[in-house]
Formats: C-alpha cells, sequence, structure tokens
C-alpha cells in the first residue's frame, strides 16, 4: 500500500499525469478537501488528469513528503490514512515597479574644454 502512494507522489512531482491517473480505477471518484470543505469533486481518470495538469501548471517544482500511514484490508478491497507534506513552489506573473529611489553621488569632476 506504501508503493501506491508513494508512487502516486513521484508522479505528481514528475507532473507525469498520464501516468498518475492510471493509479485509479476507471470510474474512480476523488474528494478535494480545504479547510473542511469540498473545492473539488472529480470523477474518472480524464477528470483527474485534467485537473492536476491545470492546478500545477503554475508551480515549477512540486515536492511530495509522504509519513505515516495506516491501512485497513477487508477481502480485496483496503481503505487507509496517509499524511503527505506537500510543497509547491512557483513565481507569480507579479511586475516589479520602483517605489522610492535615492541617487547619491559621492564624486564629480568638472573640467574646462580646450580653448
Amino acid at each position: 500500500m506504501k508503493e501506491l502512494v508513494d508512487t502516486f507522489s513521484i508522479l505528481a512531482d514528475k507532473k507525469d499525469f498520464k501516468t498518475q491517473v492510471q493509479l485509479f480505477t476507471a470510474d474512480a471518484a476523488l474528494e478535494t478537501y480545504v479547510n473542511n470543505a469540498v473545492v473539488s469533486n472529480l470523477k474518472g481518470r480524464k477528470a483527474m488528469e485534467d485537473s492536476f495538469a491545470a492546478f500545477l501548471k503554475n508551480f515549477e517544482t512540486v515536492y511530495h513528503f509522504n509519513g505515516q500511514q495506516t491501512v485497513k484490508l477487508d477481502g480485496d478491497q483496503a481503505s487507509g490514512v496517509s499524511y503527505c507534506m506537500v510543497t509547491l513552489i512557483g513565481t507569480e506573473n507579479g511586475k516589479w515597479l520602483i517605489a522610492k529611489r535615492k541617487a547619491v553621488f559621492d564624486w564629480q569632476e568638472k573640467r574646462e574644454l580646450g580653448r
């Protein structure tokens, strides 16, 4: 089971969404929560692939760090909890502007031009 979770994370880090979604059944469902509120509810591999690609396109680096995991087996079914810290590094398309500039000239030289 840990291998499945780690493989999912590695493929996300590589942004290999086509391979990553093959880890799900064809009709799999994926719910994403932020602060206990559902922010995404996807069904099927194609929806997941499109969503993963759209979300991660804004990040140059993606890094999953997997931690503790519990798994419960029930015949040929399994469920569990896996803790993961995800680091997303990207750049914003902001434009830098000067708010204040201070020019200090410590040296000047004046010369007369030839007469």
